[in-house]
C-alpha cells in the first residue's frame, strides 16, 4: 500500500505539482507472513501421507516458516517505527533510543516496541504477554538473519520425528505463533487507539481486515 500526496513545486508560478509517495511497508511484510504461514501449514498434512517425501516437505515447511516468522518480525518493527512518529513519545526519547541502538547498548527491540504500543494504543493487560512473545520473535528473527552455523543435537518435531533444530524453530506451529502475535497487535491498533493514534488508526481497517480475510481464506 502506498500513500501519495501532491505538492505545488517551489518556484513555479504555474499549476505544476510534485507528487510524493511513501510505501506503508509493514502491510507488505504482514502479507508475506500470512502467505508463507499458509505454505508451512500445508506441508504438515502432506508429510502424513503414505510414501510422502518427508525430507523435501520438511524443507518446504522450514523455508516457508522462516520467511513467515521473519516477515512478522519485520512488520512489527516497521509498525513500531511508524506509530512512534505520531507524537505520543517525545522526540528526544526516540532520538536517545536510536543513538543507544547504534552503540549496541539497547534498549531491546521488544522493549521499544512495547513502550511505543503502550503509549499509542490501549494495551492494558497485554504488554507483559506481548513483551515475552516479541522477545521470542525478535530473538528468532535475529538468529535467522545473523545465523551462526553449528552442529547441534536433533530435536523432536511437532509431527513426531527427530529433526535439525532449525526445522523445529521454523515449524508451521511457530509460524502460526508469529502471525497470531502480529494480527493481535494490528487488531488492537485498529480497535483501541489512544488520542494521538485515532486518525492514523482509521486507515488500518481495510488493511487489517484484508489480512484477516487472507488468513481465513488460506485455512
Amino acid at each position: 500500500m502506498d500513500e501519495q500526496r501532491a505538492l505545488p513545486e517551489a518556484g513555479r508560478g504555474d499549476d505544476s505539482m510534485q507528487v510524493e509517495a511513501r510505501t506503508i511497508l509493514w502491510i507488505s511484510w504482514a502479507r508475506i507472513a500470512v502467505q508463507h504461514e499458509a505454505i508451512a501449514i500445508a506441508a504438515a498434512p502432506a508429510m502424513r501421507q503414505p510414501g510422502a517425501d518427508q525430507s523435501r516437505l520438511l524443507e518446504r515447511e522450514a523455508e516457508a516458516g522462516m520467511v513467515s516468522i521473519c516477515a512478522a518480525a519485520f512488520a512489527l518493527e516497521v509498525l513500531s517505527r511508524e506509530i512512534s512518529e505520531l507524537g505520543a513519545i517525545p522526540q528526544a526519547t526516540l532520538d536517545g533510543w536510536r543513538e543507544k541502538r547504534k552503540q549496541g547498548k539497547g534498549p531491546a527491540a521488544e522493549d521499544v516496541t512495547c513502550e511505543v504500543l503502550a503509549q499509542t494504543i490501549d494495551a492494558r493487560g497485554l504488554v507483559t504477554g506481548w513483551r515475552q512473545e516479541l522477545g521470542w520473535l525478535f530473538d528468532l528473527r535475529g538468529s535467522s538473519v545473523h545465523y551462526e552455523g553449528a552442529l547441534a543435537s536433533l530435536e523432536p518435531h511437532p509431527l513426531g520425528m527427530n529433526v535439525a533444530p532449525s526445522q523445529v524453530a521454523y515449524s508451521a506451529e511457530n509460524a502460526t505463533r508469529a502471525v497470531d502475535l502480529l494480527l493481535k497487535i494490528l487488531e488492537r491498533c485498529r480497535d483501541k487507539p489512544k488520542p494521538p493514534a485515532r486518525d492514523w488508526s482509521q486507515g488500518l481497517h481495510g488493511a487489517v481486515d484484508e489480512l484477516v480475510d487472507r488468513r481465513r481464506g488460506a485455512a
